[in-house]
């Protein structure tokens, strides 16, 4: 609401200003733009009164205006008058919520969503309830269940009661992940191999799997022995998968520790100044190490850094002429003839 004020001392514009008018309004932005060019200052300043004082007379010609002991008061439309002037937003436009499973289920078969009251009949206390909370009808039905009929293929020592409890647990279990699995998928993504949703829980795996799955799966089952399938024999065809390695770190004390890092200090530093030379080749050492033991470790996963595939090494010639050995075929001491 914008109320009125005091316009004296405002020139009164003239005829030809509000014949001219040529200003595109937005009237909930309070906003007038004017589209004709502007030479020097002087005519800005004038061309903002005009303008100013069109937009106030716009504003109060809105037909929902009410009078008050402070003034007048206008009402904003919501809409612009002008339909092709856009005003830039402030914020950009909110992300698009992607749809749950249900809700793509509903649309593919025509359910709509229908609101139920939120108070019930209850036959065992002949009185409205809620329909959920603490005092609803499950609530009052578990209250009133004394006792639970044994069935003939039941176990006549387990505890009824006990067992209900635990089935409900369970299905809140299956919903929890149900709603879990639908946000993932309204995303894109999937939950990870080995965790089981929905009727899943509880018993085997019925639903087929994605080619990852199955991947992952055989993994872990060749790692899942104790020699974590070092000593296995692998089925026919199978493919070994490539499993993660985890770097041990071998604890040392700190009197250890701290004589070793003192020891390659003393290296670099002899005589008081830092060796440049000797750091240098401190620092080669350690990467040639680290370069050596990932080469081991590659070459005990079955790949040879050391050679490429279609290449062959060149025969080494041995010292001492045709003879061979020492001394040739006339028992040279270098195989010279």
């Amino acid at each position: 609401q914008v109320s009125s004020f005091d316009l004296d001392g405002v020139p009164a514009m003239a005829a030809e200003q509000q014949q001219d008018d040529v200003l595109q309004y937005s009237l909930p932005d309070l906003c007038g733009v004017d589209p004709s060019p502007i030479v020097n200052e002087e005519e800005m300043v004038a061309a903002a009164q005009r303008n100013v004082q069109m937009v106030i007379k716009h504003i109060f010609e809105i037909p929902d205006t009410t009078v008050t002991d402070d003034g007048v008061l206008v009402t904003l439309p919501k809409h612009s008058i002008d339909p092709s002037l856009r005003m830039p937003r402030e914020k950009p436009l909110p992300a698009k919520k992607p749809k749950t499973r249900w809700q793509k289920f509903a649309e593919a078969k025509g359910i709509k969503k229908k609101k139920r009251s939120r108070m019930v009949w209850d036959d065992n206390v002949k009185d409205w309830v809620p329909r959920w909370g603490a005092y609803s009808t499950k609530h009052i039905e578990d209250k009133l269940t004394w006792a639970i009929e044994v069935g003939a293929h039941d176990d006549p020592y387990e505890d009824p009661f006990a067992k209900r409890r635990a089935e409900k647990k369970l299905t809140v279990a299956k919903q929890k992940m149900r709603e879990a699995r639908n946000k993932l998928e309204a995303v894109g993504k999937k939950l990870p191999v080995g965790v089981p949703v929905g009727n899943d829980i509880g018993r085997g795996f019925k639903r087929k799997q994605t080619k990852e799955q199955l991947k992952e799966a055989l993994r872990r089952t060749q790692i899942a022995t104790g020699s974590r399938g070092e000593f296995d024999k692998l089925g026919k065809n199978e493919q070994v998968i490539k499993q993660t390695k985890k770097t041990k770190v071998h604890p040392k004390k700190v009197n250890e520790e701290k004589a070793e890092y003192m020891k390659i200090l003393g290296r670099i530093t002899k005589g008081g100044e830092v060796n440049k030379t000797q750091a240098a080749k401190w620092a080669r050492t350690s990467e040639e190490g680290a370069r050596a033991e990932a080469n081991k470790e590659k070459k005990d996963k079955g790949i040879d850094m050391g050679s490429k595939k279609g290449t062959k090494k060149a025969p080494t010639k041995k010292k001492g002429g045709k003879g061979g050995g020492k001394g040739g075929k006339k028992g040279g001491k270098k195989g010279k003839r």
